[in-house]
């Protein structure tokens, strides 16, 4: 079976920007002073560690865990402001 060239890198020429959560955040809704990670994000830090070559093909941005997240809202509106999320653009 062929499979054209091209059908993988359908994304190839789109800007890849990755958001993640800044890690070590407080969350001031709980006001207990602890510092907190969001696991998910971790997880992706965790995958960019061991695939270092992703860097170089993501624009990797961090963004504060309080909301709003202004470049997310305004991206991707004001519902969509979870992380991690990789946004692909033309």
């Amino acid at each position: 079976m062929n499979i054209p060239k091209n059908k993988f890198n359908k994304f190839k020429n789109k800007m890849k920007r990755l958001f993640l959560i800044k890690a070590d955040f407080q969350d001031f809704k709980r006001a207990d002073g602890r510092n907190y990670f969001c696991p998910d994000c971790v997880t992706i830090e965790g995958l960019l560690s061991f695939y270092p070559r992703l860097r170089n093909e993501l624009d990797v941005n961090y963004v504060d865990f309080n909301r709003p997240r202004k470049i997310l809202a305004d991206l991707l509106g004001e519902e969509n402001q979870s992380c991690p999320v990789l946004v692909l653009e033309n």
